[in-house]
């Protein structure tokens, strides 16, 4: 009995709401009847008759008019809500026993908290909330004996605390909480909710999101959440064995915060065997990647707890000993999603004195191999959205410093013995590292030379680059002080050859010993380990500018490891003169270069030019005997990775250009021998492969015209198509063909134009259809496909000639009805949609989209709850936007959209897909879609889109009016705050992208409903614009800046505004009418 009459009691709180609704807006402007006067019907529309107008944010509670604006109105409304209160306890003692006794008042209970709800929209009297005692009786009622009661407080109070603006209103509000003990309350709430009933579910959701606003919003929050206990009922929600939901992530949400704001909490999160839990999580993503993004969000949230919580000395070693290194290195080699955050907490659980056994462990676990092959290449282009290079760089690099400070010293020689393997490739990286990362700080320091506190400057450095040159700095001072002879000696020909000196290195040192526990961490063992390196250096520094007749070789031995065989060894190594080191030199290998000025540049290129004369000229003599021209052509791949080296001097590629050497690279891209044309593509990419602030570099261009003169895209082209992915090497070389090509349209668009008429875009589309393993090169086509699109209206014709449309859709079908795997996929199926909605710019590629069923494949997108949806609504618009999409819009309702559109226009996405596609993009192409469908259908077509505004008692008229005002105001509040801008048209343009777009899809609905609608529905539509104190005119403004504007953008719109102009005439007359 007792659960029926819950429900019943929640039913009748729906239908009283709906009734509650209806009085309000008929109490305060009778439409209808305003309608049928005569003389008067637009201006009694928009509530500006005799009769009373609209109030001003008011609403109907109880039956009684709250005004928002008036302290006596709403204190009467929170009094109500006390007595209710009041009488509610009073029942239930009186007849503990007989729940029919009390039945009523607990429904008027609900109804009355419910009715609370308004105090949202007006937190100027949340003072007065406090004031009257409210607060301490809401959280008391947390703990009624019956959930619904309990739920609907705290869905009251997340509305309460969930307010954008007005923090001082907020603060008071959350005081009052704190003082009425509104956690521990919250938490035997939560504690007895069971979340297989659906409303019980959404009031843990509701509780866990109060809490999270509350330490948002107050520092003590969140250690009095620990000690109520909500870090155990967190770790014990998180490791039951039940199906993933988003309480699932919320509760890993609030987990991080807790540790991220409480010491507390990461004691107690150990003592509940938090790391276990948390790794127990992570060791599902470690062979496979994530399944939708509520999982991603899950992963991420698991991450940010874990590092958090590594932050306390006790969870490192739980961390060691549950086996993390291995599950996070693991997660490392299979570069999934989680790529990031796996290297964030290898770094967390490493970097401090007290990891000591951390550091061995990660040793010992193999993971030198891992760290190192990410040390040596940056993360592919596809995961630099989710870890930025610098991230990458970041985090490997203080981890190796990490090893280098706390292994012991057995473990301390394998990390160097890896820096002198493969012929000091990895030492050659950490060089060009350092020499990256100290021209970031010193670019830094010249712009930043006005900040007054020294604190300040040295913290906004660590966040630009510091932080990285420190550990890269640490890493060559040990390599320099305990490496073996051969070591040390090449370090320091790599510092002469980036024209780096052992003075850069001491001086950051120093400034990283002198700020050591700036951020309030003890390190005390570090500071002595860096001084002693320092005086090392020193030793070093002195020895070279004293003794001008010493070597190198012989400076490191007296300097680092003393020995009587000083001169024995400098025999050995070929230096029998000896010579100072000139700090200027450049080295390249072991042969002692000048510095790269003008005139070696010159001898590196004419010995790549007579290398490749070589080589062509023994090709020619031995064709069909490979052995004889072997020699040259290794040392023709010699000659050009030598050539690698003016990447890092862009200036002197007008060398390059004007002894056509350009040209000659390019003729090697059809070299017979594949290597050597997959060696030019790479050096092609290097070159090209630039900052942005160096895209206006007249070298820059130079290089860019002589690649075009040389046709290096044709070129690159044939090399493409005669390359073997089966073999690891051709398959890189793809990559990089296809990075040289986007570098080049970066650079210049015409590029574009060039590459399509080569035959590119026939190339991506096939390669795109093939049916292989997904892999980085089909992601890469799907993004070059997709930037050729853009920048190229011949592109869009190639892909109607070949099918394009059909490719595109086909490879679209797999996520009709799932999710892409993992980051790489996602992005993918991201591109293709661009792709496509690009190509619908091309009208034959509209009509191949409908008769390519792509209007069903869509709609299809759109009933699932999958990433794709946000994709599938905006590929609509695209395909319904001009006055020639007609057909596309009539096959639209034919084929059902109006059952799929309708119910995105009522509903916002969800929380976890705004991350994918926000609310305002959203709006802005469902309200494009029905505006199209209103411009560009048949009338039979039209009057359909029209009768679903009369459905469900007008609830689409409601919301589109709601959208209007949104908008409405929006653009009124932008236009105060940019009335500087001279330049019409990019005001007008401005204020597109800030919402009059979708301001004027809203606008022309609206007015098609009050021109072409039945009289129910024109009534109704003026009811709405009164209740928002809204007017004709406003509607009439937007559509007459419309087509005042209309072709703006170099479309031609005249139908379009034709139309448009009908309805501000139509419109006139009802306004002239009413006058």
């Amino acid at each position: 009995l007792l659960r029926l009459c819950e429900c019943v009691m929640k039913n009748v709180s729906l239908t009283c709401y709906a009734f509650h609704s209806s009085i309000n807006t008929m109490s305060v402007v009778d439409v209808n009847e305003s309608l049928q006067s005569q003389g008067s019907n637009v201006a009694e529309e928009n509530g500006e008759t005799q009769r009373q107008r609209l109030v001003h944010r008011s609403v109907i509670v109880q039956d009684v008019n709250v005004d928002l604006e008036d302290e006596s109105s709403v204190k009467r409304l929170i009094l109500n809500f006390e007595k209710i209160a009041a009488k509610n306890q009073e029942l239930r003692i009186k007849y503990p026993n007989d729940p029919i006794q009390f039945l009523h008042c607990d429904f008027d209970l609900y109804m009355t908290i419910r009715d609370l709800h308004c105090l949202s929209s007006a937190p100027q009297f949340y003072a007065l909330l406090v004031r009257l005692n409210a607060v301490s009786i809401l959280c008391q009622l947390l703990l009624h004996p019956k959930c619904i009661i309990g739920a609907a407080v705290a869905d009251l109070l997340l509305e309460m605390i969930e307010i954008g603006t007005e923090p001082q209103y907020l603060i008071i509000l959350i005081d009052a909480l704190m003082d009425a003990q509104a956690p521990q309350c919250l938490l035997t709430n939560l504690k007895r909710l069971n979340e297989n009933n659906r409303e019980d579910a959404i009031s843990v959701y509701s509780t866990i999101a109060v809490l999270e606003s509350m330490i948002e919003n107050t520092t003590t929050a969140a250690d009095v959440a620990v000690q109520c206990g909500y870090v155990q009922w967190l770790l014990n929600r998180l490791k039951m064995k039940i199906p993933f939901d988003d309480n699932k992530v919320f509760c890993n949400r609030i987990l991080g915060i807790l540790l991220k704001n409480s010491d507390e909490g990461k004691k107690v999160f150990h003592e509940n065997n938090g790391i276990d839990i948390l790794l127990e999580q992570l060791a599902g993503y470690k062979r496979r990647d994530l399944y939708g993004s509520f999982k991603m969000q899950n992963m991420v949230y698991g991450f940010i707890s874990l590092c958090a919580s590594l932050l306390y000395v006790p969870n490192k070693h739980r961390f060691r000993e549950g086996e993390g290194f291995q599950v996070v290195l693991m997660m490392i080699r299979k570069s999934k999603t989680g790529l990031g955050w796996a290297f964030k907490t290898l770094n967390d659980a490493t970097i401090s004195p007290d990891s000591k056994e951390n550091c061995n462990k990660l040793v010992e676990v193999g993971g030198l191999g891992t760290i190192f092959a990410f040390f040596m290449r940056p993360v592919s282009r596809s995961m630099r959205k989710y870890f930025p290079i610098e991230e990458q760089e970041k985090h490997v690099c203080s981890i190796l410093s990490s090893l280098l400070k706390y292994c012991d010293s057995s473990q301390q020689k394998r990390v160097m013995k890896k820096f002198s393997e493969k012929n000091f490739e990895k030492l050659k990286r950490l060089a060009k590292l350092h020499k990256k990362y100290w021209l970031y700080v010193r670019d830094f320091e010249k712009t930043h030379t006005s900040l007054s506190d020294d604190n300040k400057i040295y913290l906004d450095k660590l966040q630009n680059g510091l932080s990285v040159l420190q550990s890269i700095s640490f890493i060559f001072s040990v390599v320099l002080v305990k490496g073996d002879n051969n070591l040390a000696q090449q370090a320091m020909k790599l510092l002469a050859f980036h024209q780096l000196f052992l003075e850069s290195i001491q001086q950051v040192l120093k400034e990283y010993a002198e700020n050591l526990g700036l951020h309030g961490e003890s390190k005390s063992e570090d500071k002595p380990l860096v001084e002693t390196l320092i005086k090392q250096l020193d030793r070093i520094v002195y020895e070279i500018n004293t003794m001008s007749a010493i070597n190198v070789n012989e400076i490191l031995q007296s300097s680092i490891k003393p020995t009587s065989k000083r001169s024995n060894v400098a025999e050995q190594n070929g230096e029998s003169k000896r010579q100072r080191l000139d700090h200027s030199s450049e080295i390249v290998e072991d042969v002692n270069l000048e510095p790269l000025n003008e005139s070696s540049v010159r001898r590196l290129i004419l010995n790549f030019e007579k290398m490749a004369a070589k080589n062509q000229e023994m090709r020619i003599k031995y064709p069909d005997d490979p052995i004889k021209f072997m020699d040259s052509e290794v040392e023709l791949n010699v000659a050009i990775q030598e050539l690698h080296s003016l990447a890092t001097v862009p200036q002197f590629y007008t060398i390059l250009a004007r002894l056509n050497t350009v040209s000659s690279l390019c003729q090697l891209l059809l070299h017979p021998n594949s290597d050597i044309a997959v060696a030019v593509t790479d050096l092609f990419y290097e070159m090209t492969d630039i900052e942005t602030e160096s895209l206006s570099d007249p070298a820059i261009e130079i290089l860019i015209d002589a690649l075009m003169d040389a046709q290096a895209p044709q070129c690159l082209l044939r090399n493409l198509k005669r390359l073997n992915e089966d073999n690891p090497d051709e398959a890189a070389g793809v990559h990089s063909t296809m990075a040289v090509l986007e570098n080049m349209i970066d650079m210049t668009t015409d590029t574009a134009g060039v590459a399509v008429q080569c035959g590119y875009g026939q190339w991506l589309l096939n390669r795109l259809k093939m049916k292989i393993p997904f892999d980085e090169n089909k992601l890469y086509c799907s993004e070059l496909l997709g930037i050729l699109l853009q920048n190229s209206d011949e592109c869009k014709k190639v892909l109607h000639e070949n099918n394009g449309i059909d490719i595109l859709l086909e490879q679209l079908a797999g996520y009709k009805r799932r999710d892409p795997y993992g980051s790489y996929e996602t992005e993918y199926m991201l591109n293709v949609f661009n792709c496509l909605c690009a190509s619908l710019l091309y009208v034959p590629n509209k009509h191949r989209f409908r008769e390519g069923e792509g209007f069903q494949l869509m709609l299809m997108m759109l009933r699932e709850y999958k990433i794709a949806r946000g994709c599938a609504l905006k590929t609509l618009d695209y395909a319904t936007t001009s006055p020639d999409s007609k057909e596309n819009c009539n096959k639209l309702v034919e084929v059902g959209g109006l059952g799929t559109i309708f119910p995105l226009f009522m509903h916002p996405p969800s929380r976890s897909m705004r991350k994918y596609f926000s609310i305002e993009e959203h709006e802005e192409h469902v309200c494009s879609i029905l505006s199209s469908l209103l411009k560009y259908c048949d009338s039979s077509q039209q009057e359909r889109v029209i009768k679903k505004f009369s459905e469900n008692n007008f609830e689409k008229l409601e919301r589109l009016a709601e959208l209007h005002k949104k908008y409405w105001l929006r653009m009124r509040d932008f236009e105060k705050t940019h009335t500087s801008l001279s330049d019409d048209n990019e005001l007008y343009f401005d204020k597109l992208e800030n919402g009059l777009f979708t301001l004027q899809s809203i606008g022309f609905i609206f007015s098609v409903v009050l021109v072409k609608g039945d009289n129910n529905l024109a009534h109704q539509a003026m009811k709405l614009l009164a209740l928002h104190q809204l007017f004709l005119k406003s509607i009439q403004q937007v559509l007459k800046e419309y087509a005042e504007n209309l072709g703006l953008d170099g479309e031609s719109k005249s139908e379009d505004r034709a139309l448009v102009e009908t309805l501000i005439k139509q419109l006139d007359r009802m306004k002239s009418r009413a006058e």
